[in-house]
């Protein structure tokens, strides 16, 4: 979610996959290298058209997840009279860009835990499901063939909408996490101490991140777009703390 009154078009190079809800979705060209990570260690493990079809699908479940997470922030904006002017997906996830702010900070607030709120929705319909699918198959002695992928969908379902919504709420400004906290400061602060104190905890949520992407690397566990992730995250907060305090000395 980012608001924003004078946002860029979109660039040439993202496609666009249609428009639902009166809103324009795009997928930029960066999004191929989490297609390309997602899929082709699942290649190699599974090879052939199974591997590359249950690449596809993981793919499609965790976009199709961030996807909705988008069009949470901007359904609850539109009820407080914020347009959206398009959602992009791309490499680091999605981004829907409304056309401003809401007319009150409860309104922001509301705004952006509609996009967590979606994950446990999804999280809670796929653990619902997957229920009935263990029920039904303590009944009959075992799950049928017919039924085992569609369990193990609904099981990556389930956990993926839970790691979405669990690092979404970091507190590490621009993600939801980082605008709930900004949020609630703002209730009790003016607008630039909440600003500061919120750009400060993005600093060391993100050293945090970065400490973390470090450690599963050296492990052998990957997380090269979390570290990437974290680093835009932590320069941002910096260049924007950097900036305040510019403008506070010179008045």
């Amino acid at each position: 979610m980012l608001p924003s009154s004078t946002a860029p078009e979109p660039p040439r190079s993202a496609l666009s996959i249609g428009r639902w809800f009166g809103i324009d979705v795009y997928l930029e060209a960066a999004i191929l290298l989490p297609v390309a990570i997602i899929i082709f260690p699942i290649m190699q493990q599974i090879p052939g058209s199974l591997g590359l079809g249950i690449g596809l699908a993981v793919f499609i479940m965790l976009f199709g997840s961030v996807l909705l997470h988008e069009f949470g922030h901007a359904l609850m904006a539109r009820r407080f009279g914020v347009g959206t002017r398009r959602i992009s997906l791309g490499m680091l996830g999605g981004v829907a860009l409304l056309e401003g702010p809401a007319p009150s900070v409860k309104g922001d607030i509301l705004i952006t835990i509609a996009g967590p709120l979606v994950n446990v929705l999804i999280w809670f319909a796929a653990d619902t499901a997957l229920g009935f699918l263990h029920h039904a198959a303590l009944s009959s002695d075992g799950l049928s063939e017919s039924l085992v992928f569609p369990a193990l969908a609904l099981d990556f379902l389930r956990d993926i909408n839970l790691g979405l919504l669990w690092f979404n709420l970091i507190p590490a400004f621009p993600m939801d996490g980082g605008r709930l906290l900004f949020g609630l400061l703002r209730l009790k602060l003016n607008p630039l101490k909440a600003l500061t104190i919120t750009l400060t905890v993005a600093q060391i949520a993100a050293a945090g991140m970065m400490a973390w992407a470090v450690w599963r690397f050296t492990h052998g566990g990957g997380s090269i777009i979390m570290g990437f992730i974290a680093y835009q995250i932590f320069s941002s907060a910096r260049a924007n703390l950097t900036n305040i305090r510019a403008a506070t000395a010179q008045r």
